[in-house]
């Protein structure tokens, strides 16, 4: 897999709608987030398809007791 592309406006919409997320990983830059996030998609617990939409996956990590899933278009 190549390095994946990780757009400014993905980083903001998690500093501004994922508080939770951002306290989860003790993290609130924007490259810590950028990091964290290409590390996951790099190196995922687990990877799942989507049945009915063919380009979408998604990607989860856990931390902790929780699971962090990103959806990838």
């Amino acid at each position: 897999m190549s390095s994946p592309r990780i757009s400014e406006s993905f980083i903001r919409h998690v500093l501004r709608r994922h508080k939770d997320w951002t306290e989860m990983l003790k993290s609130e830059s924007d490259s810590e987030i950028e990091d964290y996030v290409r590390g996951i998609l790099e190196s995922p617990d687990e990877i799942y398809r989507d049945r009915f939409r063919v380009s979408v996956e998604y990607y989860s990590k856990k931390i902790s007791e929780y699971y962090l899933c990103i959806v990838v278009a």
